[in-house]
Formats: C-alpha cells, sequence, structure tokens
C-alpha cells in the first residue's frame, strides 16, 4: 500500500475521531445547560413562594422595621434604601405607603 494511502485513512481516522469527541461534548453540555435551567427556574419559584410568605407575614412592620430586622441579621451586609424599595444584597423589597408589597 502507498504512504498516502496509508496517511490518507489515518487522517480521515483522526477526523472522524475527533468529530465524534466534539459531538459528545457539544451533546453533553446541552444537556447540562438544560438541568441548570431546571434548577435555575425551581430555585426562582421557591424563591417567590418565599417572598409572597414574607409580604403576607410582614403586615404589622413597616419599612424602618424592615431595614431595621435586615441590619440586626447582617450588619456588615450592603443595604441600599431608596424611598419605595430597600435592596438587600441581591433582594429587594418593595414599598407601597410604608408597608412590604413585593420582594424581588
Amino acid at each position: 500500500m502507498n504512504r498516502w494511502k496509508v496517511a490518507f485513512f489515518v487522517a480521515v481516522l483522526i477526523a472522524l475521531l475527533s468529530n465524534g469527541y466534539w459531538l459528545v461534548r457539544s451533546i453533553d453540555g446541552a444537556i447540562s445547560y438544560s438541568y441548570l435551567i431546571d434548577s435555575y427556574n425551581q430555585e426562582r419559584s421557591r424563591f417567590n413562594a418565599l417572598g409572597a410568605l414574607v409580604v403576607a407575614g410582614s403586615d404589622d412592620y413597616d419599612k424602618a422595621d424592615i431595614l431595621h430586622l435586615l441590619r440586626q441579621a447582617q450588619a456588615d451586609a450592603f443595604i441600599v434604601e431608596e424611598p419605595d424599595k430597600i435592596a438587600y444584597e441581591s433582594i429587594e423589597f418593595v414599598f407601597s405607603d410604608g408597608q412590604l408589597v413585593e420582594v424581588k
């Protein structure tokens, strides 16, 4: 057999193996991304349920009380107070007329 035939078949074999490898990696990445999106959606629904529970249970607290509780919970946390909301870490407490109406 000629040397160029051997080189050709080796090159074709390497090309097939590398394409198969990248195909498997792509499928694995797509499956991992699907699991990541599902996990994110579940966490977001849990967070929304917890936010609704906090809003329902905070009828007796106004904005100053919630701010005080947040500062007591974690004194060195980054808390931003605005006229209609409090931003705590990556959580926003939205107020209307001094009463908590939503947690984002």
